[in-house]
């Protein structure tokens, strides 16, 4: 049966016939030629449903024709409300909304009363484009963006019938919604264009043929391959190229091939002279796509160079030879297994060497015979899973020859060998390296003990300042676990910025090789602690600094003690301050003791020389009561000092008066005197004071002499052992400091005034 034949007319031409069909005028032969007269035809199809309007009119049964056309209205209402797109009607002057179906309110979000207030340019989101085309009366707006009640924008696309409702233009749009639809063409576009993206980027050939052989799409691989601009492919079959002709009529007949349906993919090696004269290989992969009919539409082809693999296996083949030489002379044990049966296969010399077995042997077992027999079930489990092409299996048990039991990490690699598959095993007995882990692990154990038991917070970091170690107080002091401590930095334990500190104070250790020793504080909990730190570079037998150990003393105690030792300092400065003003008062008031024992003791000799009716005596007595007051001025600075406590030995009495004369405070005085009584001389007044000391009668007493009383003197000098014949009266004052008075005269007879005080002058404090 012949095919049926393609209408190949355009949609207006193909419009246009149906158009003419339904008015009963043929089409005419030019029809698809020329653009249809749309007026035209809109007015014949107008006077033609007005001259059927009027004919239903002129029905003799008006009434069911009436029903008829309510019943026709009905129809095109349901149709209307059951139309899946958008449907309004608007009028045309105004734009206000007149209709709408449930398919707008539900694309809109808006209920029918709510749209029924609105205007077409309150839904659109371009309203100056939208008022624009209402005005225009456009038939077709392929897109344009509206708004729905929620506020999020739409794009739709718009159709539209103009008509006259109820005397006014009006229209109907049609409206649906054409997001997904865009984002569909947007994702179409953009998968094209990243297709087109990668066929350029490829550096192979890639390339589509029609189904007569030629160039639809090719990369620029091609064009850089044949030497020729890329757009001057499309169209042309490979011998119309710039390639070598015995490789370009090669890929014709295989394009033929497939387009014949003689087969459907083709994958086949070619040598080639390249346009450049050297000698290349290629390998091509084509399929042939087919379309509904079963027919071969296109023709996929893939192109690579494979001229380095050629070289590779041409090495690889004549590296087989020194494999087998490296296989044999490897100085680690490797053997060749059977995956299968297990079977050993191929041994090398340093297996044989270090297992003990000969090859022979070697060859009658299977690497169940190599292993523990606990160890079997263990390895057979293992080989029964799908293992990758190379497996690091990790740590197992062999067994050598003589039963001792080693430790080895396997490496196996799946390879073929004589046809079957097999695995190379490489070897590597790790015995002496687990010890080696093991003391290192118990010695680290050691030193996490011993820091454990430090009073310090105490770690050990490596030339990257990451941690390897730390005591237990530490971890609990940071909040990370003993355990986890390995490989963490302080940015992970500590603020940024403190962290930071800490690790330009490690960069000082580790760069420098110096001990970095600070105080700072840290807050553990709800208390503020006073640490101080102490970091030390850690270094290795050749004196590289590879670490560094840092331990951190809680000195708040300390501390707390250092303030308060210099607070008690301080108020021990204080004390001293006081006792020096007290110690300087005390060397003042000594020195105001001399002074005064001068003044009271010159006014008393003073007085005993003057007559009682001189007027002198008067102003003498003014001075000793002067003086006095300032003796309590002086006692009063010796309570300051500390020395205000008088120690007074009953002694004479200078006139009756020695008690004034004695200093206050410390000042002790004794008194010893021989007093010389005479009678005066002619020349002499009457009456003379005499001094008499001695005795122990704890008040001081005065003698005053007078001529009717001579006797009386007489007889008290007498009891005091006084002698009254001296020639002359002399007063001596022994010291400067010592405060005696010695009043002698003729025969050593006289008196003696001793007063000490056991405090010090100011200026021998100076």
């Amino acid at each position: 049966m012949p095919p049926r034949k393609r209408d190949r007319r355009g949609p207006d031409a193909r419009l246009l016939a149906r158009i003419l069909a339904s008015l009963g005028e043929p089409e005419g032969t030019d029809a698809p030629a020329r653009p249809p007269d749309w007026k035209r035809l809109a007015e014949r199809l107008v006077e033609r449903l007005e001259a059927q309007r009027s004919s239903v009119e002129a029905l003799p049964h008006l009434e069911q024709a009436q029903a008829a056309l309510a019943e026709s209205e009905e129809k095109y209402r349901q149709l209307f409300e059951l139309e899946s797109d958008a449907l309004f009607l608007i009028d045309n002057e105004e734009g206000r909304i007149l209709e709408v179906n449930p398919a707008a309110t539900q694309l809109y979000g808006y209920s029918r009363q709510e749209l029924v207030t609105l205007r077409n340019v309150d839904l659109s989101a371009e309203p100056e484009q939208t008022r624009a085309a209402t005005a225009a009366g456009l038939s077709l707006v392929p897109i344009r963006y509206h708004r729905k009640k929620d506020g999020s924008v739409m794009a739709v696309e718009i159709t539209a019938r103009h008509l006259l409702w109820k005397g006014r233009p009006a229209h109907i749009a049609a409206i649906r919604d054409i997001t997904e639809r865009l984002r569909v063409q947007e994702e179409m576009e953009r998968q094209r264009a990243f297709l087109r993206t990668i066929i350029d980027a490829d550096p192979n050939v890639v390339s589509v043929k029609d189904r007569e052989g030629r160039y639809l799409l090719a990369n620029q691989a091609l064009a850089d391959f044949c030497g020729v601009p890329l757009k001057m492919l499309v169209g042309r079959i490979p011998t119309e190229l710039p390639l070598d002709p015995a490789f370009a009529q090669s890929v014709r007949e295989d394009d033929l091939a497939l387009l014949s349906r003689r087969a459907e993919r083709i994958d086949r090696e070619h040598q080639m002279l390249h346009r450049d004269g050297r000698s290349m290989w290629v390998r091509s992969t084509k399929l042939a796509l087919k379309n509904a009919a079963g027919e071969v539409d296109h023709i996929v082809s893939y192109t690579f160079d494979i001229t380095q693999l050629k070289m590779t296996e041409e090495a690889l083949r004549e590296s087989e030879a020194n494999y087998r030489l490296l296989f044999m002379h490897n100085p680690m044990p490797m053997l060749v297994f059977d995956v299968e049966n297990l079977a050993i296969l191929a041994v090398n010399d340093a297996a044989v060497k270090h297992y003990g077995y000969s090859r022979e042997e070697f060859h009658a077992m299977t690497v169940r015979d190599i292993r523990p027999e606990e160890d079997v079930p263990r390895v057979l489990d293992h080989l029964a899973k799908s293992l990758p092409e190379i497996d690091r299996t990790g740590y197992w048990k062999h067994k050598k020859k003589d039963g001792t039991i080693i430790d080895v990490e396997v490496t196996s690699h799946l390879s073929n060998f004589a046809g079957r598959p097999v695995r190379i095993v490489l070897i590597n007995d790790v015995t002496e390296r687990l010890r080696a882990e093991e003391a290192a692990r118990r010695h680290q154990h050691q030193i996490a003990t011993l820091l454990d038991t430090l009073p310090a917070f105490a770690f050990l970091k490596d030339a990257e300042s990451v941690y390897r170690v730390a005591n237990r107080r530490f971890c609990e002091a940071v909040g990370c676990p003993p355990g986890e401590i390995a490989g963490k930095t302080d940015f992970e334990l500590y603020p940024r910025e403190l962290a930071e500190k800490y690790r330009q104070d490690d960069a000082r250790v580790l760069s420098g090789g110096q001990t970095f020793m600070a105080e700072q504080e840290e807050i553990e909990g709800d208390r503020r602690l006073i640490v101080e730190v102490r970091k030390v570079p850690l270094r290795d037998e050749a004196g590289r600094v590879i670490g560094l150990i840092g331990m951190e003393f809680d000195i708040t105690e300390r501390k707390r003690a250092e303030a308060e030792r210099r607070k008690l300092e301080q108020q021990v400065q204080h004390a001293q301050k006081l006792e020096s003003l007290g110690v300087l008062a005390g060397g003042i008031a000594h020195d105001f003791n001399n002074l005064l024992t001068g003044i009271l003791g010159h006014a008393d000799l003073a007085l005993l020389e003057m007559s009682p009716l001189s007027p002198a005596r008067e102003s003498l007595r003014q001075i000793e009561a002067s003086a006095r007051r300032a003796a309590e001025l002086t006692r009063q600075m010796l309570a300051y000092s500390g020395r205000g406590k008088f120690v007074i030995q009953p002694g004479a009495d200078l006139r009756g008066g020695a008690g004034d004369v004695a200093p206050p405070g410390n000042l002790h005085l004794k008194v010893r005197a021989q007093v010389p009584l005479r009678r005066p001389s002619s020349g002499h007044r009457g009456g003379r004071d005499a001094v008499a000391a001695g005795g122990d009668e704890p008040h001081h007493q005065r003698l005053r002499g007078h001529r009717g009383g001579q006797r009386r003197d007489r007889d008290l000098d007498r009891r005091r052992g006084v002698r009254p014949r001296v020639p002359r009266r002399q007063l001596h004052r022994r010291g400067p400091a010592a405060g005696t008075l010695r009043l002698s005269g003729g025969r050593r007879h006289g008196m003696r005034d001793d007063a000490g005080d056991a405090g010090a002058g100011v200026r021998s404090l100076l």
